[in-house]
């Protein structure tokens, strides 16, 4: 990568004597601590910076001599040809984050800059200078790679990741697009997200956007409907983070969106069920409750509820956890660990804990059915 910068060749002083000139550079060098040097039209070196030179050369010995006797590595990456084409252009000329290997052996990425510059009796002269970036260089391609392992991984998950700009049109979404939206990246981007927003669905969305871009707001989810190419109506749940200009100014939002349309009909179906038949559940002789995955109690029957003194309204705000007393807590968090990850238990004894803090001594069945699990207890006793 370089680049050809249009300044014609300048100084940046106005010198009576080459000498003058030559003490004013030779000051500026040693105070910018670079790999620096400053040569004529026939390549000599009139200045130079210790840093550039080897151990076993001195600034002295290396002044007057050709800066390609002193450097003889550099001629064969090409700064004898570049040095022509700046002499002859009188036009700047910086090679960006090029492969170097200094006089030293150290090697790394590096900015290589050649620029012309007149003074009196010498005419055009050029200052090399090669700058270290290595370790900005490697900070930033360390960076583009996790960005790339962190898209690969959003889209093998299937998560539409996107960024919007302050309006709420796209600016960039991943290919995940294509098998949730139906549209492919190049087809969204440039459109608006609100275009494939259920028409029931865009006031809540827009809430969520307008506090992230215009408030500030760190974080923010949303679930809604959208309406594929196909017309198939699907539940999303979208994560949105706003993002930031150099100046901190907010220019949009970023984030990820997954498909929750599976999710969302097991739940309604359970839902659906539960409701018809929930006073079947209540009028269960035996005490039974149907806990989540991710712990929460999502019902529990009047059985269940006279058992641990709850109402059912109490059950539904709590999780399995809440009921289980402390002193029992590791035995019971092995067994409830084992009944999800086995799909069921056995009779075991259990305990669980009341509201006013006794406990109730049961023999436990557990079934998992889906993302749900059903526990049913035969009580055998009751502590203090």
């Amino acid at each position: 990568m370089y680049a050809d910068v249009e300044n014609k060749s300048c100084s940046p002083h106005e010198f009576s004597t080459i000498e003058e000139a030559i003490l004013y550079y030779e000051t500026l060098v040693e105070h910018l601590g670079a790999d620096f040097a400053l040569v004529d039209k026939n390549k000599n070196i009139l200045c130079v910076t210790k840093k550039a030179l080897s151990n076993h050369i001195e600034k002295k010995d290396a002044i007057g001599k050709n800066f390609f006797e002193v450097f003889s590595h550099l001629r064969d990456i090409g700064f004898d040809e570049t040095m022509d084409r700046v002499m002859e252009s009188k036009k700047p000329y910086i090679d960006l984050y090029a492969k170097h290997t200094t006089v030293t052996g150290l090697s790394g990425y590096f900015h290589r800059k050649f620029l012309p510059i007149e003074l009196p009796d010498l005419g055009t002269c050029i200052i090399a200078m090669i700058e270290n970036v290595n370790e900005h260089r490697l900070a930033e391609l360390h960076a583009h790679e996790s960005e790339f392992r962190y898209q690969r991984l959003i889209e093998t998950m299937s998560l539409i990741s996107f960024r919007l700009d302050a309006t709420g049109r796209f600016t960039y979404v991943n290919n995940a697009s294509l098998g949730i939206f139906e549209w492919s990246p190049a087809e969204i981007v440039g459109t608006s997200l609100v275009q494939y927003l259920h028409p029931d669905d865009v006031g809540t969305f827009w809430r969520v956007f307008w506090h992230v871009v215009n408030h500030d707001q760190r974080f923010g989810t949303v679930e809604n409907r959208i309406v594929t190419r196909t017309g198939i109506v699907k539940h999303i749940r979208w994560n949105i983070h706003p993002v930031y200009d150099n100046e901190g100014k907010i220019i949009g939002s970023q984030g990820v969106g997954e498909d929750i349309t599976s999710a969302r009909e097991v739940m309604q179906n359970l839902q659906e069920g539960y409701g018809k038949y929930k006073g079947f559940f209540n009028a269960l002789p035996v005490p039974v409750c149907i806990v989540s995955k991710d712990d929460k109690i999502m019902s529990a029957n009047r059985s269940m509820c006279k058992m641990i003194g709850y109402s059912q309204k109490e059950m539904r705000n709590k999780t399995i956890f809440d009921i289980l007393p402390i002193d029992h807590l590791d035995e019971s968090t092995k067994l409830w660990t084992r009944l999800k990850e086995r799909g069921g238990i056995p009779r075991k004894r259990f305990v669980f804990m009341r509201k006013d803090k006794a406990k109730v001594v049961v023999m436990l069945n557990g079934v998992r059915f889906g993302d749900y699990l059903m526990l049913i207890s035969e009580r055998i006793g009751r502590t203090s």
